[in-house]
């Protein structure tokens, strides 16, 4: 693999990251001001319920881990495993958890933790391509959101998609 390629990988996924974060904020800045703005006309029940299944539908979580995932997760099972010496419980628990939800980052620390190189395991261009992709679909959905619709929409438009949110969200006379 060229180091370069490698590189470059590393540095957009580091940037993606930062946008992540950023994204985040404002997301939650505009979910604050749209929560106050909209209080007492919506059902929230009802936002939430699709807000929920529009972020299961947008993110998508790699199917399979990489072979390399398996071999550190060996690694540290045979350290970290109960039955051994150097064993603990919680932590192959928590090692489990973490192998599941392909939190490199988790891995990476516990394998430090316990002493276990695995960083020669590693497909870095996988790793780097899987945790773009999340990324990427992270930031997408925080921009198509209904929130951000709304927080990034021209005033003279705020008006109409008012009534199209009210419409499709507002409380019933039966909750109001």
């Amino acid at each position: 693999m060229d180091d370069l390629y490698l590189d470059r990988l590393r540095a957009k996924y580091n940037y993606f990251v930062l946008e992540e974060k950023h994204q985040k904020n404002v997301f939650n800045d505009a979910t604050a001001k749209f929560d106050k703005y909209f209080k007492n006309k919506l059902d929230i029940v009802k936002t939430e319920k699709e807000a929920s299944a529009r972020i299961k539908e947008d993110i998508v979580e790699p199917k399979e881990r990489g072979k390399y995932i398996d071999k550190i997760y060996k690694k540290l099972a045979l350290k970290i495993h109960p039955d051994t010496k150097t064993g603990n419980h919680k932590d192959f628990t928590k090692l489990k958890k973490i192998v599941d939800e392909y939190d490199f980052d988790e891995i990476i620390i516990m394998a430090v933790k316990y002493e276990v190189d695995v960083l020669d395991d590693v497909d870095w261009e996988e790793l780097y391509l899987s945790k773009l992709k999340i990324l990427e679909d992270k930031i997408l959905g925080y921009s198509v959101s209904l929130v951000m619709q709304w927080y990034n929409v021209d005033d003279d438009k705020k008006e109409n998609l008012e009534k199209t949110i009210l419409k499709n969200y507002g409380k019933s006379k039966n909750n109001a």
